[in-house]
């Protein structure tokens, strides 16, 4: 806490302290812990660890899965990064089909 105190003093930049004023023991019990809320755990850098290798054979199963479809299909794999090309706009054609007298439209988005 003292450590604290000294830096906030040293850094004030030409404004006064406000908190905390003189009551510092009150508050002393929330400044205690501070340090160790900003910590990285084991635990939790072995849950970071876990998921990067999860995310990564999933993207590895996805791309062997592609690559036996397209040997399958006869085309040539496709290389894709995620992301998916922009369109410059949405047309909408209506194609007109006639069954039986009647008439109904249906709807084609490209």
């Amino acid at each position: 806490m003292d450590l604290l105190k000294k830096y906030e003093d040293t850094h004030l930049g030409g404004f006064r302290r406000v908190y905390p004023n003189g009551n510092e023991e009150k508050y002393e019990k929330y400044f205690e812990n501070s340090g160790s809320l900003f910590q990285e755990t084991t635990a939790s850098k072995a849950r970071t660890e876990c998921s990067r290798i999860q995310r990564e054979q999933i993207l590895a199963k996805k791309q062997e899965i592609e690559t036996m479809r397209a040997k399958n299909s006869g085309r040539k794999p496709v290389q894709r990064d995620g992301l998916r090309p922009e369109s410059a706009s949405t047309v909408k054609k209506t194609i007109r089909t006639t069954a039986k007298k009647t008439q109904h439209k249906q709807e084609v988005f490209c």
